[in-house]
C-alpha cells in the first residue's frame, strides 16, 4: 500500500477518511527544508488559499503518514484535483526515531500569489496537527504561517 505524507487538511482523520476509507495512520513525520504556504485556491474551501510546500532551508514541515490502498490513492488524486490543482511527488520524510521513509505528497504545479486560507480550512489543518500530536513548537509555527498568509484565527479576534 502506498504512503502519503499529508501536511494540510487531510492530516485530520475525518477529512482523510471521508475520501479514503482504507486510510491508516502510520504516525507523524518531518519533511526538512520546506515550509507551508497558501499559494493557490480551493473550490472545496470557498476559493480561499490552499496549502502548498515551498523550499526553505531553515524550516521543516511536520505531517502525517497515511497508508492507502491503490484505489484510495486514485480517489485522493481526484479529490486533490490531479493534475491541475495538485500533482503528486515523492519526498523523503523522517519519522521521530530518525528513520527515513519515501512517501508521496501533493504540491501545486502552478503556484499563484499567496492568499489567505479560509478560517474553516485553517482550523481543519490545525485540528489535524493537534489530533496527530505534531510537536507543539511546529503547531505554533504552522499557526504563524497561517496568520502570515492573512487568515484571522479565532484566537486573534
Amino acid at each position: 500500500m502506498p504512503f502519503v505524507f499529508a501536511y494540510g487538511s487531510i492530516m485530520k482523520s475525518s477529512e482523510m477518511k471521508h475520501t479514503c476509507s482504507s486510510a491508516e495512520s502510520k504516525g507523524m513525520a518531518c519533511l526538512p527544508g520546506r515550509r507551508v504556504v497558501f499559494n493557490g485556491s480551493s473550490k472545496a474551501w470557498g476559493g480561499a488559499g490552499a496549502a502548498d510546500l515551498t523550499a526553505d532551508p531553515d524550516s521543516a514541515v511536520w505531517g502525517v503518514i497515511w497508508d492507502l490502498s491503490d484505489e484510495d490513492v486514485e480517489r485522493l488524486d481526484r479529490r486533490e484535483g490531479v493534475p491541475h490543482s495538485y500533482t503528486p511527488c515523492e519526498v523523503e520524510v523522517v519519522d521521530p526515531a530518525g528513520d527515513g521513509l519515501v512517501a508521496n505528497t501533493y504540491t501545486r504545479p502552478h503556484p499563484q500569489q499567496e492568499r489567505a486560507p479560509s478560517v474553516a480550512y485553517a482550523q481543519a489543518i490545525l485540528e489535524g496537527a493537534s489530533e496527530n500530536n505534531l510537536p507543539t513548537e511546529y503547531q505554533d509555527t504552522l499557526r504563524q504561517w497561517i496568520r502570515e498568509a492573512g487568515c484571522r484565527l479565532a484566537d486573534q479576534q
